[in-house]
């Protein structure tokens, strides 16, 4: 066993240009106390709206991923290139200001319970400017406040529950008429609040069985 004070930081250093944050992972089955634990990007003093990247926070016991950025504006991504499937993560965490990118083409993204994007959070997948990609989205919950989910290409989301406040998802086709039309699938929720949108520039099909709810003025869903 191991006690003491303090905290681990694997922050991004502070400069000209901010560095992006480390890789950090937990395996630790008892823990008297919640150890404090920082992974994000470097103040940027030549272009302060573009700290440094988040970097990322893996708990092994939960299996749960966290990625977030201290609420430092940036217009850098951090990549998340794979995302196990035996077994799955719990959770995915992306929030304050932190920005994920899967640019592939063509990605499974599967966890046992929530993804969940909080306070000006960004995941985007694929490439801007080449909407040819796929994606699969499989969840139990996902949560968007203050958020931004964007699609290159198509996805086919399948979840439980599908909450957004103030909250955007925007899927890009591209001009690429091969690209599949994108369907998301919520088994029994579905709730827009606070002026959020669905848009999509080509085919798109929502499904369900249980709840739709757009629960004022602003929340649409466009194609």
């Amino acid at each position: 066993s191991r006690t003491g004070s303090g905290w681990i930081s694997a922050c991004g250093g502070n400069g000209f240009a901010g560095g992006g944050g480390g890789r950090v992972s937990v395996d630790i089955f008892s823990r008297h106390d919640e150890p404090k634990i920082d992974v994000y990007g470097g103040i940027s003093h030549g272009c302060p709206e573009n700290a440094g990247a988040a970097g990322t926070l893996y708990d092994a016991l939960p299996r749960s991923l966290t990625v977030d950025n201290h609420n430092l504006a940036t217009v850098t991504e951090t990549l998340l290139l794979e995302f196990p499937h035996r077994p799955l993560w719990t959770n995915v965490y992306i929030r304050n200001c932190a920005r994920a990118t899967v640019p592939l083409l063509w990605s499974r993204v599967q966890v046992h319970g929530q993804i969940s994007l909080l306070c000006r959070a960004v995941l985007s997948f694929g490439l801007a400017h080449y909407g040819s990609s796929e994606f699969e989205l499989l969840a139990e919950e996902l949560l968007m406040s203050d958020s931004v989910i964007k699609v290159y290409g198509a996805l086919r989301m399948t979840v439980k529950i599908f909450l957004m406040w103030n909250s955007k998802l925007q899927i890009d086709g591209g001009e690429d008429v091969t690209v599949a039309t994108s369907w998301l699938e919520a088994s029994n929720l579905v709730v827009l609040k606070e002026s959020s949108v669905i848009h999509s520039n080509a085919n798109l099909g929502v499904h369900g069985q249980g709840l739709l709810n757009l629960s004022g003025p602003g929340d649409t869903i466009q194609a």
